[in-house]
């Protein structure tokens, strides 16, 4: 995704509306994306006029989730192939009709659940109204390889290349292991936003992704303790905790 259907994405938007970069905002994946594309192609970063980072997923070895448990399944080799070449995660259609007729206000405090024990507990900030709909639309259509990937990045601690094995890995990259990404390489600049309740993207994760960025220019805490990293899409009041400051920051950049 982010070699391909990022700079895909960025090249069609300047394409058309004959800009010279973008704005750009992203959340969990959406940051992994920006900042393998911006270390393995350096020439995008003057695409980008000011990245945001919403909980970023880059750095991943303080993950308090139960998503965590996923690092076991980060194999390499012939098994990892196996488990992502069995097609995408949740197949859409079936997850979907099972969440519409599972979840309703009866159910919300299990169904919330779900999301909770990922991004943290916030149950405050969730309308009930939107469990059914984001419930039927996540995690449904994830890659298998990219949750293998995230599962090698927390077993690891390191940011790097996706590990097919050493005997794979000499043929791809040249290296029995797979190579960090050049985060140096990223130039662009980039404002990093964290929840102080996010058991996915942390504190300590981003202050170490903070460190390796050449080029930053904001390091921000939502100001709610029990802001997780599903608020930053989906909380109720995330227009005056922090779409409001976001959007004044990018004018004013």
């Amino acid at each position: 995704m982010g070699t391909y259907d990022l700079p895909a994405v960025i090249d069609y938007i300047l394409a058309r509306t004959r800009q010279q970069d973008v704005y750009y905002i992203g959340h969990s994946m959406g940051t992994t994306m920006f900042f393998v594309l911006t270390s393995l192609k350096p020439e995008y970063n003057t695409k980008f006029r000011l990245t945001i980072a919403f909980a970023p997923v880059v750095f991943m070895s303080d993950v308090k989730s139960d998503i965590s448990k996923l690092a076991a399944f980060s194999r390499t080799g012939k098994q990892a192939d196996q488990l992502y070449n069995s097609g995408i995660f949740f197949p859409p259609r079936t997850w979907a009709e099972h969440i519409q007729v599972a979840c309703n206000n009866r159910t919300f405090t299990l169904c919330s659940t779900l999301i909770f024990l990922v991004a943290g507990f916030d149950p405050q900030e969730l309308d009930p109204k939107l469990l059914p709909v984001i419930l039927a639309h996540y995690p449904a259509g994830s890659s298998m390889k990219a949750l293998v990937h995230y599962g090698q990045l927390m077993r690891t601690g390191k940011f790097q290349q996706y590990d097919h094995g050493r005997a794979l890995n000499i043929m791809y990259y040249g290296t029995l292991e797979p190579p960090p990404y050049n985060l140096s390489a990223v130039t662009a600049p980039v404002s990093l936003y964290n929840g102080k309740n996010d058991w996915l993207s942390s504190i300590k994760d981003t202050e170490k992704l903070y460190s390796k960025l050449p080029n930053i220019v904001g390091m921000n805490q939502v100001p709610l303790d029990t802001f997780n990293h599903a608020d930053f899409q989906w909380a109720k009041n995330a227009k005056t905790l922090l779409y409001n400051d976001v959007i004044k920051f990018m004018k004013n950049y």
